[in-house]
């Protein structure tokens, strides 16, 4: 939160993700930045479904603008952004 622009801390879990999210903003705050204006990035490994879906809610409730997601063939990974587009928007 001091330094860079966006965080990324992929290999944490969503359960502690919020605690770490928060640590990053705080450090900002502390460094005089707005901590709203750093952007989160994070996985979402999760299998497309219902699992994926309630994946991307909880991360989108800790402030996640972006989520990476596991290599699936090209018609695969279309189906999945479409959905995901038309739930989350």
């Amino acid at each position: 939160g001091r330094l860079g622009d966006a965080f990324f801390p992929m290999s944490a879990s969503i359960d502690a993700l919020g605690d770490i999210v928060a640590m990053m903003r705080a450090a900002a705050s502390e460094a005089g930045r707005d901590p709203d204006a750093i952007e989160v990035y994070t996985g979402a490994m999760e299998r497309p479904g219902d699992a994926l879906y309630g994946a991307v809610e909880r991360l989108v409730e800790l402030g996640v603008s972006q989520a990476v997601l596991p290599a699936y063939s090209p018609d695969k990974l279309a189906a999945i952004g479409q959905d995901l587009v038309s739930r989350f928007g």
